[in-house]
């Protein structure tokens, strides 16, 4: 356009250019502009970059993340450390006892548990009855329902002369279901 310009300046020990086009660079440290720099590139390999997208493969020896982290799968070997889960890794939940102290008598107890992930995850729920019998005649029978699953068992008849009769009944249901009844 018959304007003309300098392709670049030297000032000191500085060239300063506005644009450039490189096809081949080798520099023992790559720095951008700004205070403190955004981008930095030292002859070690050490990159510092205020706010990076990177995309392919990132293969790394050491390090640490901060802030949220997205993923849709991974794999750690070693040890993770958190200070909070959503979603349960393991719970447990304990439940008030019934006392049936007459024959012919019935009890019930039951409990709510909430998952508290905020998406379906898959678990197995195991209740355990702990039942004591002491004396009396005929056998108890235990129903156990979870989530309209149910284990009817027959447990302790009566054995005469031992004073006291322990017995569990176990119970395992798998289920996607945030809560169970």
């Amino acid at each position: 356009n018959g304007n003309e310009t300098p392709g670049f300046v030297m000032q000191g020990d500085q060239i300063i250019m506005n644009e450039a086009f490189l096809k081949y660079l080798s520099a023992p440290t790559i720095t951008s502009g700004g205070n403190p720099p955004a981008f930095s590139l030292t002859p070690d390999g050490k990159l510092t970059a205020k706010n990076a997208d990177i995309s392919g493969h990132i293969n790394a020896v050491s390090g640490s993340f901060t802030g949220e982290i997205n993923a849709t799968s991974g794999k750690f070997s070693g040890v993770i450390e958190a200070r909070e889960f959503v979603g349960d890794i393991c719970g447990s939940k304990v439940m008030q006892g019934v006392s049936i102290r007459a024959t012919n008598d019935e009890r019930s107890t039951s409990t709510r548990y909430t998952d508290s992930a905020t998406y379906q995850i898959g678990k197995t729920i195991t209740v355990m009855a702990n039942c004591e019998r002491n004396g009396g005649t005929g056998a108890i029978t235990v129903t156990i329902n979870i989530n309209g699953q149910v284990k009817t068992a027959e447990v302790m008849p009566y054995t005469a002369g031992i004073p006291a009769m322990y017995q569990t009944v176990v119970f395992s249901v798998y289920t996607t279901s945030p809560v169970v009844d």
